[in-house]
C-alpha cells in the first residue's frame, strides 16, 4: 500500500446548464473553519473538448472569498468527461508557485446527452 507524501486536491462536480451562466463562490478557511485570505491569485482551467489549450477562467478574488463565472459559452461546451483544475498562484522569488487547490469534471443537468 503507498502512502500520499502530501495531500491530493479534493475532487468535486461542477454542474452545469445548456444556455446557462453558472456563478458560485469558494471560501477559504483553515481546518477550524476560520476565514483565511487567499492573498493569491485564483484560476480555474478546463480541458474544453477539441481545443488543443485549456481555457482558463479567472475568479475575482476578495479576502478569503474568490467568485467565480463559468460563462455559458463555455458550459455550453463541456460534457460529463470533461476534466477541470483550480489553482492558486502567489509569488514566489522570482517567480510564482502554482498550487492545486481542487480538481473535478462536469455533469450536464439539462436533459442533453453527455
Amino acid at each position: 500500500m503507498l502512502t500520499y507524501l502530501v495531500s491530493p486536491p479534493q475532487q468535486f462536480v461542477i454542474p452545469v446548464t445548456r444556455g446557462a451562466d453558472l456563478q458560485f463562490m469558494v471560501n477559504r478557511v483553515d481546518s477550524s473553519q476560520n476565514p483565511v485570505n487567499w492573498n493569491a491569485a485564483v484560476y480555474i482551467t478546463v480541458d474544453v473538448p477539441d481545443q488543443d489549450f485549456p481555457t482558463s477562467v479567472q475568479a475575482a478574488v476578495n479576502g478569503n472569498q474568490a467568485i467565480i463565472l463559468l460563462p455559458m459559452t463555455l458550459n455550453d461546451q463541456v460534457n460529463v468527461r470533461t476534466r477541470w483544475r483550480m489553482y492558486m498562484q502567489t509569488p514566489n522569488g522570482a517567480g510564482t508557485l502554482t498550487v492545486p487547490v481542487a480538481v473535478g469534471h462536469f455533469e450536464r443537468d439539462d436533459g442533453s446527452a453527455p
